[in-house]
């Protein structure tokens, strides 16, 4: 299913593309108009695709939620009867787990998260246009070393808090206990990505004569207003979007890569120790041993997180519907790396990971969720930008000034834009159902079409001759649309 999501947003970044060029080339900066469209791409992406998702389910005729694998760490709060052991827990036990625990520690990180981006984009700021002093190079690098030890660090603790958090919702499927542990990881994932752009755009840019003052007491007031402008904000949207993912692109392969090289040599050299494989090439091994290199190749090989590959493609989107107004080239970019994307993926799964291990499902939960949530708040996020730096942009006077002046332009554009999302969702599906049809109706359509090839094979059966040979062709032809029916 993963592959047929990368595809579908493949697809759809081709219009978003050329659209953005076209934006660049000849709409003004932060322009209304593209964020209209950011807005109805968004939307018609996630409609679009919840209807392929669903049309192939039903192909592959993928199993209900509801039969999903059972997690043996699940424990039911409910008595056994008649020998028959329950398989439901109490719903406000876990609600006491979402409330009391799981919303203040996430809202406790989100907030470590907020301090840790502003300390380092103020020290950025700090050492690049303010700092004087001796070994100015080294001191430039102590944002780089602030980030490198404090947010691996918090992210490593929340994945093991969270971790525990998660077993003690105690889901009963696999299924819905991966869908929340994913919500919460994913949550810290967004807000280390984008919150560095947001705090730019809603807090450093706009205010900026009332916070670099604070850096140092040389600066004057038309300097500082004007150290942080918009053209800073899409330098760095273009940084996330150009540079890291090309980053992001050579870590994703080659770290896996090398870290298979090492783990297999050590344990070629465990092995041989011990005498379970030779190291030495040779034409005389049994197909035993052959099979033991094998086995000890796969070993060394890193295991498959799809995670990894779903948070990118959110990242992606994140930073689409949240500043692609600010850099309309943003989709050109992603258009070319997942078009690579999809070729370093499958390269991944076949050489450099552990193969994984296929499961059935109907879709890609909890991550459509995600992707929605994701559309609201950068329709939103859009809004703002808009209203704070669309239309001409004067740079005499205070930043704070100038900004306080648009705060009510940007509060209608975030109702605006909220409503406006809300409606487009409702028109959007409303056309696709009634060009395309409901998915309900093309479900029943599918289903009386395997019935009535059903009666008609059970009638063809009934007519012609008994034959031996025949006979069994067609009960293996009766049994294989039995199975597709039910």
């Amino acid at each position: 299913m993963y592959f047929a999501f990368i595809n579908h947003f493949l697809v759809a970044l081709i219009p978003l593309a050329s659209i953005g060029v076209l934006a660049h080339l000849f709409l003004p900066e932060y322009s209304a108009y593209y964020a209209v469209f950011l807005t109805l791409w968004g939307v018609t992406f996630l409609v679009s695709w919840k209807r392929q998702e669903f049309s192939l389910a039903e192909m592959w005729r993928s199993k209900p939620e509801s039969s999903s694998w059972k997690r043996p760490e699940f424990k039911s709060d409910q008595p056994s009867r008649q020998g028959i052991v329950a398989e439901s827990y109490s719903f406000w036990k876990r609600w006491i787990v979402h409330v009391f625990l799981t919303g203040p520690i996430v809202l406790l990180f989100a907030g470590l998260v907020a301090l840790a981006s502003a300390a380092i984009l103020m020290m950025q700021v700090y050492t690049a246009d303010f700092y004087n002093g001796p070994y100015k190079s080294v001191v430039s690098m102590t944002p780089v070393m602030v980030y490198v030890i404090s947010i691996p660090t918090l992210q490593s603790l929340y994945h093991t808090i969270t971790m525990k958090l998660t077993n003690l919702e105690n889901s009963r499927t696999q299924s819905s206990h991966t869908s929340s542990l994913t919500r919460k990881s994913f949550l810290l994932t967004l807000l280390i990505t984008q919150l560095p752009l947001l705090l730019s755009a809603l807090v450093f840019i706009p205010f900026s004569d009332k916070l670099l003052p604070h850096l140092s007491t040389t600066p004057s007031l038309t300097e500082t207003s004007n150290l942080l402008t918009p053209q800073s904000l899409r330098d760095r949207v273009i940084y996330f979007c150009m540079t890291g993912q090309v980053v992001n692109q050579a870590t994703e392969v080659l770290l896996p890569y090398l870290q298979s090289l090492y783990t297999s040599h050590t344990l070629k050299k465990k092995f041989s120790k011990q005498g379970i494989v030779n190291d030495e090439e040779d034409d005389s091994e049994t197909i035993e041993q052959k099979i033991r290199k094998r086995v000890v190749k796969a070993l060394s090989l890193p295991e498959y997180n799809l995670y990894d590959d779903y948070a990118e493609l959110g990242n992606q989107f994140a930073l689409i519907v949240m500043f692609s107004v600010v850099w309309p080239l943003a989709g050109v970019c992603f258009l070319v790396n997942n078009w690579m994307e999809v070729r370093t993926d499958a390269f991944k799964i076949c050489r450099a990971v552990r193969r994984p291990i296929p499961r059935e499902g109907r879709g890609i939960e909890p991550w459509f969720g995600i992707f929605w949530v994701v559309s609201v708040v950068g329709a939103v996020c859009t809004g703002w930008i808009v209203g704070v730096y669309g239309g001409e942009v004067n740079l005499e006077g205070a930043a704070s000034e100038r900004t306080l002046e648009r705060i009510p332009r940007a509060l209608v554009g975030v109702f605006v834009a909220e409503h406006f999302h809300i409606i487009a969702w409702w028109l959007i599906e409303f056309v696709f159902g009634v060009v395309f049809g409901s998915g309900v109706e093309r479900e029943l359509e599918l289903h009386n079409s395997r019935r009535r090839n059903l009666q008609e094979t059970i009638e063809q059966l009934h007519k012609e001759e008994d034959g031996e040979e025949d006979m069994d062709e067609r009960v293996e032809r009766v049994m294989e649309l039995v199975s597709s029916v039910f």
